[in-house]
């Protein structure tokens, strides 16, 4: 395989972060506190000092990435979304072409492995051990 492979970190926010002058019933933020006293109104909501009530549910989702060869680049644009930019520009627009075309080359060299290279990155990351230790080490205990 080549590159130096890296593990990234996505965030997400889960359904339940909402206003509550949207979503009386499910919303947790407040517009007006947000807008007037952001810190405080976030922080309202940390998991070591929230109600049960208050508390906003997070999670978080880890991508493998190993390059055919050299750092892991990631592209600037979706693949999809790169080929439609590339597909869309006019011949005059040479920066949104070449960075439409920068991003396509990007995402070659991001190629998805075959099931014999699949095979052996996750052996090396303990078939599923990773998994399990991520879970029980990189929840809630550690943010307080």
């Amino acid at each position: 395989m080549g590159g130096k492979g890296e593990i990234h970190n996505s965030g997400n926010w889960a359904a339940n972060l909402s206003f509550i002058e949207d979503e009386p019933l499910k919303g947790k933020f407040s517009k007006g506190n947000l807008l007037s006293h952001p810190k405080a109104e976030k922080r309202r909501h940390r998991p070591d000092i929230a109600t049960d009530d208050q508390k906003i549910e997070t999670y978080s989702h880890f991508h493998v990435y190993i390059p055919k060869s050299g750092p892991v680049i990631l592209p600037t644009m979706k693949h999809e979304e790169a080929r439609e930019a590339l597909a869309k520009t006019v011949s005059t627009d040479t920066f949104k072409r070449n960075e439409a075309q920068s991003a396509l080359e990007q995402w070659d060299r991001n190629y998805p492995p075959t099931e014999e290279q699949l095979q052996i990155i996750q052996e090396k990351l303990g078939n599923g051990r990773l998994s399990i230790w991520l879970k029980e080490n990189f929840s809630y205990p550690l943010l307080q």
